[in-house]
């Protein structure tokens, strides 16, 4: 983005074929939006031709193609964008030049250790030890720091992971929020934490030693009938 001249641009989560009632049936893409009001408004340039991120999957009926639940970070000249496979729930990341503002056809995935795939279309490596697809930048260390809701070591909760390099995640130590990691939905019993964020202290994704975490929190046995945002 250009914050001095207002332009900024977004990748967007982008789904069509969609029947929800039919087994979640839906094709997930992720599309290139931008901004000339400093993010107040967006548009999708050369829509529908304006997608960035895509499987080589058909739309099928009955189930879930495609990949999307996107999460984007800017980091050391590049934008790095994680997604989600709707087919095998693995994830992976594309990287497009800050240079090219995200515009369609400057992003590959990562595959076989090279950034050589076409983001529509191109295969992509699974990455692991990776809670979700929210990324951010830990300025102190010039590294990327991702925090979600997963279940690792027989403990649930908030998980923080780290990557030196974009593609490699390690997980750090004990959850920063410790919850049943036997549960998905607070209706048995046990609490429900998930839909993370962070935020660094001023705002943004660039974060620092310090930053707020926001969680939805579901109150055991009442499931999403009960259900706050925290920070």
């Amino acid at each position: 983005s250009n914050c001095a001249s207002n332009i900024g641009s977004s990748g967007i989560n982008a789904e069509y074929s969609c029947d929800y009632s039919n087994n979640g049936q839906t094709h997930k893409s992720a599309a290139w939006a931008q901004s000339f009001d400093g993010g107040k408004t967006f548009t999708k340039p050369n829509y529908p031709n304006n997608r960035i991120i895509d499987s080589n999957a058909q739309p099928g009926i009955g189930y879930s193609t495609g990949e999307g639940d996107i999460g984007v970070v800017q980091w050391r000249g590049y934008y790095y964008l994680y997604f989600q496979s709707a087919q095998d729930s693995s994830l992976g990341v594309a990287r497009a030049p800050v240079s090219s503002q995200g515009a369609p056809g400057n992003w590959y995935k990562y595959f076989n250790n090279a950034w050589n795939e076409p983001g529509l279309g191109g295969q992509h490596t699974p990455i692991y030890s990776l809670p979700g697809t929210q990324v951010y930048a830990h300025t102190p260390t010039d590294t990327l720091v991702s925090v979600g809701g997963n279940y690792v070591w027989g403990r649930g909760g908030a998980i923080l992971s780290v990557s030196l390099d974009g593609v490699t995640w390690t997980y750090l130590g004990d959850p920063l929020i410790l919850a049943d990691p036997n549960s998905f939905g607070g209706a048995n019993g046990a609490e429900l934490i998930t839909y993370l964020s962070a935020m660094g202290i001023n705002g943004g994704y660039d974060i620092g030693d310090s930053f707020y975490l926001y969680y939805m929190w579901a109150e055991p046995w009442r499931g999403y009938s009960a259900r706050y945002q925290l920070r």
